[in-house]
């Protein structure tokens, strides 16, 4: 035992600014989650859990939208099945992810490239407002990056079997991460090429193919069991982001909003051209997926910042190789410049927890007292708030303004009660005469079922109605 506390003391020692910047993010994203803990969670993390809740109450309780992913729902559900509380608990999972994602993107790199390579990979991700504002939730976004990140590294080692099995988890956490899988496979074919061995240009990318597909076969028969189409939550989960398309800054938007969340980003640039110059084949591996998920969601439609999550960690490598080009240049001495740039990325990571402890510290008490309500509900509650889910055990069903004829029809005289947040109706331009829709189902809500609760807050209005 004691060899052991000293073997972790001689390690600690040895990585000590790693051991620093993550101690601080630890700790910072720590205090976030507890002084959000009985906060609702947001939209998307609330449909991840209540999925959960569906797969593990044999389909009773809980909400179920087939365009989402497995991974993340199974994890939360089977938690929610072990006893932990689904307020609180899931942006506790997010961070302890977060901080073993960290760790092991660290050791990766460390045991490969040069330890300040390693370093400065972490901590600028660390200290992105968009990673640290996302650690704290439990979204796939994180956990399908470092999949993704260790997929490339795998394939970066030659070990094509584990490569395809980290990519077609990142996959199974969220759909887009495949995209990573063709330059992965790319890069394969071309560093075999390079060595002039033509069979085994084909066999690896082959063998990493075929590998990640044994993990996806499953969950696509799973599909063809629950719908009778094994691609339909893929299908479903690219059109319906599509329908609301954004404009963009001719390709650029993704590198924007990463130097935005993250200064250090503007390195990119300088860490390509220095690895394309150099010609060295081992940062192949991250340059292949890193182009081909950003040519992916630069192409999509639909754009938000915290997409560019899956790719993040690749932009932070390459950020961290321009930041050491620039380290070895006679400027000033390597220690101050490494010290000035650490201290730089401690202030902004403290930046970032400050803004995210500033948010987490309002709390919307008129949607609380109504989510709390809904605990008392049983049966079949169909509605517009998804959050709803973590507070009762009964079966959810989403009614959206995009489907919202459709999903009314089907769930009259089944559904006992109906929630609604008035704040959490949207529209948008694919949606033909939105606003008059939703205001006659609103009409038409008051008119045909009884109020059970109804509370006119500052800025929204929420009302249960009950079947007569």
């Amino acid at each position: 035992m004691k060899e052991r506390i000293e073997t972790l003391e001689e390690k600690i020692y040895s990585n000590k600014k790693f051991a620093v910047f993550l101690t601080v993010f630890a700790a910072t994203q720590l205090a976030v989650v507890l002084s959000s803990w009985n906060s609702p969670l947001i939209w998307d993390s609330s449909v991840y859990a209540g999925m959960g809740k569906r797969i593990f109450s044999g389909w009773q309780y809980g909400i179920w939208e087939s365009f989402r992913p497995l991974m993340l729902p199974v994890i939360l559900g089977s938690l929610w099945k072990a006893g932990m509380p689904l307020v609180g608990f899931p942006r506790l999972l997010g961070v302890l992810i977060s901080v073993t994602g960290i760790i092991g993107i660290y050791v990766m790199l460390k045991n490969f490239f040069q330890k300040n390579t390693a370093f400065f990979t972490t901590a600028i991700l660390m200290s992105s407002m968009i990673f640290y504002k996302y650690s704290h939730y439990a979204l796939t976004g994180v956990p399908s990056a470092i999949l993704v990140f260790t997929g490339a590294y795998m394939a970066q080692r030659d070990r094509k079997i584990f490569s395809g099995f980290f990519s077609s988890l990142g996959f199974l956490t969220r759909f887009p991460a495949a995209v990573a899988a063709p330059g992965i496979a790319a890069y394969l074919f071309f560093d075999s090429l390079r060595d002039g061995i033509c069979f085994e240009a084909f066999k690896r990318p082959l063998i990493y193919t075929v590998s990640f597909f044994a993990t996806t076969i499953p969950y696509f028969a799973y599909n063809i069991h629950l719908y009778g189409d094994a691609f339909r939550p893929l299908i479903n989960g690219a059109t319906i982001p599509a329908m609301n398309p954004d404009k963009y800054f001719y390709g650029v938007y993704y590198l924007l909003e990463a130097v935005k969340a993250q200064p250090f980003i503007l390195f990119l640039p300088l860490g390509i051209f220095v690895v394309l110059k150099s010609r060295d084949w081992d940062y192949g591996a991250f340059l292949a997926p890193m182009i081909s998920l950003y040519v992916f969601f630069t192409v999509y439609s639909h754009k938000e910042p915290r997409f560019m999550l899956l790719f993040l960690p690749f932009l932070a490598l390459f950020s961290a190789e321009g930041l050491r080009e620039l380290k070895s240049r006679e400027y000033v001495s390597q220690d101050v410049f490494v010290k000035i740039a650490s201290a730089s990325l401690m202030v902004m990571m403290l930046v970032s927890f400050s803004v995210s402890f500033g948010q987490s510290q309002w709390v919307n008490q008129d949607r609380v007292e109504f989510l709390e309500e809904t605990g008392e509900l049983e049966g079949v509650v169909a509605g517009n708030d998804p959050v709803v889910v973590l507070y009762g055990d009964f079966e959810f069903v989403p009614i959206r303004p995009e489907n919202l004829k459709e999903i009314y029809g089907n769930i009259k005289g089944e559904a006992d009660y109906y929630a609604f947040n008035s704040c959490s109706w949207y529209c948008t331009p694919a949606i033909d005469n939105c606003e008059s829709m939703l205001s006659n189902f609103s009409k038409g809500m008051r008119s045909n079922y009884s109020e059970k609760f109804s509370l006119q807050g500052s800025s929204c209005n929420y009302t249960i109605y009950e079947d007569k």
